[in-house]
């Protein structure tokens, strides 16, 4: 019995034209999220990059000082 009236629900979900645009704009949103996700790695990748020759550079600037003080 709960089986048929799921089925008449998924059918009547399927032929209303909200349901539809409805699924258009969750599949819309995903691609724009999975594309945001994509962007974001990428410019992760540059920063860590840039901060990794960043700290490098800085690195090789200060010298320590002689600790017997001469």
């Amino acid at each position: 019995m709960a089986v048929g009236r799921l089925r008449r629900w998924v059918r009547s979900f399927a032929r209303e034209t909200r349901a539809q645009d409805l699924v258009e704009y969750a599949l819309l949103s995903a691609v724009i999220g999975l594309v945001g996700l994509a962007v974001l790695n990428g410019v992760s990748t540059l920063v860590n990059q840039y901060y990794g020759q960043s700290q490098t550079s800085v690195n090789g600037l200060w010298q320590s000082p002689d600790p017997s003080g001469s």
